[in-house]
């Protein structure tokens, strides 16, 4: 309660609470990563897919692009919602699935001006909230995860997502209850069976 007067902890048995931790912007990250990586003589090809990966007597050897082969005999596979198709024809199944969320932004009541609330990931609640600008709340709900397509990707949010999204916002932060939605998107990740993501080596 002294950390976070607002937030709802009567249904809680224990929490973690992490100072230190934040969140990163996605889009910011992976620029970051490449303005960095063009200045240690990195080249980056926008708009240049990976269509397979080679290889040779059963190692990596390389991989095909639109712009032709770049040989290499170390791969690292970054595909996010595309990885399975460039996983299956090298006969690897890590029962990989590309998903569709949807996250809704929702504007602070005057109580939260000027203090704002903390990053929240609620398991009780199935979602995770987190400050989106100055004034706005931007909520992941996991009830709105559907199987998708990344090549057909709706990219709006269902309507049906935005009272779900504000019931578990307020569950956790009771002064949204009567929140005012301000937009929102949707995107794909790649999820794994368990839900984890996989840092890994493949031999």
């Amino acid at each position: 309660r002294e950390i976070d007067p607002f937030l709802y902890t009567g249904d809680l048995a224990v929490a973690a609470y992490e100072p230190g931790s934040g969140f990163a912007d996605p889009n910011a990250t992976l620029h970051g990563f490449a303005r960095a990586a063009k200045g240690l003589a990195v080249r980056v090809f926008e708009e240049t897919p990976v269509t397979s990966i080679n290889s040779t007597g059963g190692r990596v050897s390389g991989v095909e692009t639109p712009l032709g082969t770049i040989a290499s005999d170390v791969v690292v596979l970054a595909a996010g919602s595309w990885a399975d198709r460039i996983l299956t024809p090298l006969g690897i199944d890590l029962g990989l699935e590309p998903v569709r969320t949807q996250v809704v932004v929702f504007r602070w009541p005057p109580q939260l001006e000027g203090r704002g609330h903390r990053v929240v990931i609620d398991a009780i609640n199935h979602s995770w909230l987190r400050p989106e600008g100055v004034k706005s709340t931007l909520i992941g709900a996991e009830r709105s995860v559907l199987t998708a397509d990344p090549d057909s990707l709706d990219e709006s949010v269902d309507a049906g997502a935005i009272p779900v999204s504000r019931k578990a916002l307020a569950a956790r932060y009771p002064i949204f209850a009567n929140a005012v939605m301000r937009g929102g998107w949707s995107g794909t990740y790649m999820r794994s069976p368990d839900g984890h993501p996989i840092i890994d080596q493949i031999p």
